[in-house]
């Protein structure tokens, strides 16, 4: 890696002394104290999981629909809700209120292209709290955020938070994280292996995966790069080695009051942090790779420079290299690993000559205003700008892609159900008590203990045997949550106590409000396209006028009666109609069996 440094110092120390000051001033402000936010309301478990570190993100007042009605909190489609953990980097912050100094918070108001744009009238949470489905949370370290991330403060409570929130939503959550945050999430990925199956996926604005070129160069002790470095910038190494000398505490916690009037930058350079970022570092060596069966998606700026003749602080322009990167990230370390790359790309002129006659040229409308570049000179402001990548369209438009073909592709499905009363706390809930009858195997259901009985000139099926007794059985009423106690029953032994995987449930709750028991015997006349009737179905409770129909097998399953495949949600359906009328295929919401 030395060697490399020592390849590439002509250019690296003109470049360094061009963005280091406004990098270390701008990337790194200080975030101060930032105001408590306030709660929203989220689902049951969104909670379950905060701490001093984790937090619910509140919906700004600012953030507004597109009818611009207040944001809320909803679910997609299938009534699922997603966590969305936003992950700071070195020295910054995941806060999300008012003050708007939050990593994420900003508006997407920058562009890679300067034509014919419209900047998004919401932060960057707020496009992702407008998403139905997500559920928005910040992840905050930023005391310890000058320190490695194998601090427990940082990967491993990160791990943490992340694992509490696949258990509590029972989704597997998504993580979006800037810079080094990506690095803690791979932390975090090694510190719990699990959590590789347990997230769902990861988008990345400019993670140094394999470093940053300049922090190496900056932290360099290697003699043929100390003798590269210009006078000017040996002096700011200087003042920067000084200033992070006596401000050791402030880089163990941001929250202390040592070098309070300092950058956060120059307060934490001399921290462990700033060293595991560099290019080649043992402390990126030991970190866990991204796991091949997790997707990452990259999202990266690539400052182009383009102009190839004249000279900046006495370097030949044609030793530049053709890509910056987002002037602290190269465009390789910010890209590696990852499944998916989206990167926004920004000319820049490096001479002012050739700058100047572009701007002339637009004037004249000889080129377009994208075909002109930036000039260097905007530094830090430029939208490929390591700080600004969450405020560049491209990029944020990219991530909310991800996001919401992620989320709204989750559904519940069909929720199966097998029930015994008598395991329930207390017994079954009985509705009524009859004695006296015979039961008899036959069940509709489609289990082995149960069985068909007669009581008077009811029916009863199924009916489910009470532990270690032959006379009594609790049978299903209404619902499964109404049974009915049949006593001194004679129960024959007769007949087969066999399971059929290929019956259908004994009894469904529909998306329509319906419910469903499945019969047998003598039904309806069968309308067109359908073989039987297998059941009755009611919306009130007390009258059944809806049937439930049957047909050949090779259409339906599981006694020829339920859909699959037919559902956009991944429900199971069923053809119900009354009499006479056109079957419609209503989705299934629990079957129980």
């Amino acid at each position: 890696m030395e060697v490399a440094l020592h390849h590439r110092r002509r250019w690296l120390r003109s470049f360094v002394t061009l963005v280091v000051v406004q990098a270390l001033t701008f990337v790194l402000l200080v975030q101060g104290m930032l105001p408590v936010a306030r709660a929203d309301a989220g689902p049951e478990w969104s909670t379950a999981c905060t701490n001093g570190q984790l937090a619910l993100a509140p919906i700004l007042d600012r953030d507004r629909a597109n009818d611009d009605s207040k944001l809320t909190y909803k679910p997609n489609s299938s009534g699922i809700r997603v966590p969305v953990v936003m992950v700071h980097g070195w020295t910054g912050s995941s806060v999300h209120d008012d003050s708007m100094k939050g990593t994420f918070s900003h508006t997407v108001d920058l562009t890679q292209l300067r034509e014919n744009t419209q900047p998004s009238i919401r932060t960057l949470i707020g496009n992702i709290q407008e998403i139905p489905g997500t559920v928005a949370y910040t992840f905050d370290y930023y005391d310890k955020s000058a320190l490695w991330v194998t601090d427990p403060s940082i990967g491993p409570a990160l791990a943490t938070a992340l694992k509490c929130l696949s258990e509590k939503s029972g989704q597997k959550p998504i993580v979006v994280a800037h810079s080094m945050g990506g690095l803690a999430t791979r932390e975090a990925l090694q510190t719990d292996p699990s959590l590789v199956g347990a997230l769902s996926q990861v988008i990345t604005f400019g993670t140094p995966n394999t470093g940053s070129d300049i922090a190496a160069y900056i932290k360099s002790s290697d003699p043929k790069v100390l003798l590269t470095r210009s006078p000017g910038y040996s002096m700011i190494a200087a003042v920067v080695n000084s200033i992070t000398s006596a401000c050791t505490e402030a880089s163990k916690s941001l929250d202390s009051s040592t070098c309070a009037g300092l950058t956060n930058g120059l307060r934490a350079f001399g921290g462990s942090g700033a060293a595991g970022l560099a290019t080649g570092s043992s402390q990126l060596s030991a970190l866990l790779k991204w796991p091949s069966t997790l997707p990452v998606h990259a999202l990266a700026g690539d400052v182009k420079f383009n102009a190839r003749y004249g000279s900046i602080l006495g370097l030949p322009l044609s030793e530049f290299p053709s890509s910056g990167g987002d002037l602290i990230v190269p465009t390789s370390s910010a890209t590696a690993g990852s499944t998916t790359k989206d990167i926004a790309t920004c000319k820049v002129s490096l001479n002012v000559a050739q700058q100047s006659g572009e701007t002339v040229a637009e004037k004249l409308h000889l080129i377009s205003t994208d075909e002109a570049g930036r000039s260097i000179l905007e530094g830090t402001s430029i939208p490929c700008f390591h700080a600004n990548l969450m405020r560049v369209q491209q990029l944020a438009n990219s991530m909310l892609g991800y996001i919401n073909d992620d989320v709204q592709s989750r559904f519940v499905g069909t929720e199966t159900i097998k029930i015994n009363p008598w395991n329930d706390t207390g017994g079954p809930k009985i509705a009524s008590s009859l004695t006296g009858g015979d039961c008899i195997a036959g069940s509709v259901a489609n289990r082995a203990d149960t069985f068909r009985c007669f009581s008077g000139n009811g029916v009863y099926d199924p009916c489910i045997a009470k532990p270690g007794s032959h006379d009594t059985f609790a049978c299903l009423g209404s619902s499964p949550s109404s049974w009915v106690l049949l006593n001194g029953i004679h129960e024959d032994p007769a007949g087969p106590r066999t399971t059929d995987p290929n019956r259908a449930p004994f009894y469904m709750e529909l998306a329509n409000g319906m419910k469903c028991h499945l019969s047998i015997g003598g039904g309806p006349r069968t309308p067109p396209g359908y073989d039987f009737w297998s059941g009755a179905c009611t919306n009130d409770g007390s009258s059944y006028p809806y049937v439930l129909w049957s047909n050949s097998p090779n259409i339906a399953k599981f006694g020829n009666i339920v859909y699959e495949g037919k559902s956009p949600r991944g429900y199971w359906q069923v053809a119900v109609g009354t009499e006479g009328s056109t079957p419609q295929l209503v989705e299934v919401l629990r079957a129980y069996r």
